[in-house]
């Protein structure tokens, strides 16, 4: 067996770097007699492993100084600069691995991961590619690349490498993980928690899985589960900004919107810049008819979602469209509400409720036709809305039409038997008691 089997370390990326330098003071350990070079060898992965990257480092250069044609030890050396934060040193090992072994896969996949933290990321890419030429059955490779893709936008490319790495090597996790977060990313938050449940099947341990389950079933207007798998998040990770979110927006989301605050509060003050936070505070705020401190944050919102790349356009377009109802509940300010809309739609076109919801501004005004065309733009994007076929039949009952309005909330009721606004108005309408809105 190969000695490299003890321990991938950076086969999963980068760990936090230390300051880079060697233990001094100590003699060799060869020189005193305590060990062959095996010995050492195996010693300085053990150190590896417990990210005792200084020690590691010194026990590798007394192999390389005893054997200076070890590629292995070589390798390792590289690891062990790279956990201290010296990718260029590291690079320089690792080049040094290559020309005593010039096929050795895992190598150049630690060569990019140096490449990669150095921000040369043209070359790292290379370097996976060379790994998985050599070694087409090297997970992290494939995982590493999928890093790469991910952080410059290309979603489908990212989520094809993960799939790859899982393929190849079917117990690594980061890559399960990874590939969730990536279904998240483009919005199939369904297709994301089979990955999210295997990756706590593989490691129980693995905490930031729980706050991601909790956080997508949320997504899924599951929040009763939601909130057992938030809760348990609480326990591993303690104060976690995003979790704090996630607990604060189920609450919101649950109709609480007080419990909310201060959760939302807690999130914004572990991270100043966590977007969603803001976001859902200032719709907690605007529940609670502060519309005052709900511009405020969900301006602030706006502003940090428009600083991150790629731009999140979903959560981006709620942050607009809870702008447009501050708008219309504030002094009524028409023309700053449908802007709101607007900007909504221009984020995202496919948020329906952005146009349901200035097509209820339309109605309001007694513009039935451009808001009844505005409903129509909603169902399109979103036919199984109920709050969408709700607000439609309240504008069809306005203009005169009962049995469309009819139709229009039995279709809501369909969708969501529970649904108690168009309940009322279909009982009221057939019981032609209701008022003309």
């Amino acid at each position: 067996m190969s000695r490299l089997t003890v321990g991938m370390l950076l086969i999963l990326g980068m760990t936090t770097p230390v300051t880079a330098g060697r233990v001094q003071g100590q003699d060799s350990r060869l020189s005193q007699g305590r060990g062959s070079p095996e010995f050492v060898f195996q010693e300085g992965l053990q150190l590896l492993n417990q990210n005792r990257f200084q020690e590691a480092e010194q026990a590798f250069r007394e192999v390389v100084r005893f054997d200076g044609v070890d590629h292995e030890a070589w390798n390792n050396l590289g690891r062990a600069l790279q956990g201290q934060g010296d990718s260029q040193a590291a690079i320089e090992a690792y080049e040094r691995a290559l020309e005593l072994r010039p096929r050795y896969a895992e190598v150049f996949n630690n060569l990019g991961v140096a490449y990669r933290a150095l921000g040369r990321l043209e070359e790292a890419m290379a370097a996976y590619e060379r790994a998985i030429a050599l070694q087409p059955g090297l997970g992290a490779a494939h995982y590493n690349m999928g890093l790469i893709l991910s952080r410059q936008g290309q979603l489908p490319e990212a989520l094809s490498r993960f799939q790859q790495a899982i393929a190849v090597s079917p117990r690594f996790v980061p890559a399960h993980y990874a590939l969730a977060e990536t279904l998240l990313r483009l919005n199939r938050p369904e297709e994301a928690l089979a990955p999210l449940q295997r990756t706590l099947d593989l490691d129980p341990e693995f905490e930031a899985a729980y706050g991601a389950i909790g956080a997508t079933l949320m997504r899924l207007g599951r929040t009763r589960e939601a909130l057992v798998f938030l809760e348990q998040a609480v326990e591993r990770t303690g104060d976690d900004a995003r979790v704090s979110y996630y607990r604060g927006f189920a609450r919101l989301e649950t109709g609480d919107a007080e419990g909310a605050l201060p959760l939302l509060e807690q999130a914004i003050a572990l991270d100043p810049e966590l977007g969603d936070a803001f976001r859902s505070l200032g719709e907690a705020y605007l529940a609670l008819g502060q519309e005052r401190d709900a511009l405020e944050m969900l301006l602030r919102a706006i502003e940090l979602y428009q600083t991150q790349s790629p731009v999140p356009s979903r959560e981006l377009a709620r942050a607009y469209f809870a702008v447009g109802n501050v708008y219309a509940t504030r002094d009524f300010k028409f023309p700053e509400a449908i802007q709101a809309f607007q900007n909504a739609l221009n984020a995202d076109p496919s948020f329906g409720l952005a146009h349901a919801r200035m097509g209820d501004l339309l109605a309001q005004r007694q513009q039935y036709e451009r808001a009844n065309l505005s409903y129509q733009a909603a169902l399109a994007l979103d036919p199984n809305s109920a709050e969408i076929y709700n607000g439609l039949g309240e504008l069809l009952f306005a203009m005169g039409y009962l049995e469309r309005a009819v139709a229009a909330w039995r279709r809501a009721i369909a969708i969501d038997p529970g649904y108690g606004e168009a309940l009322s108005n279909l009982g009221d309408a057939l019981g032609r008691g209701r008022r003309v809105p």
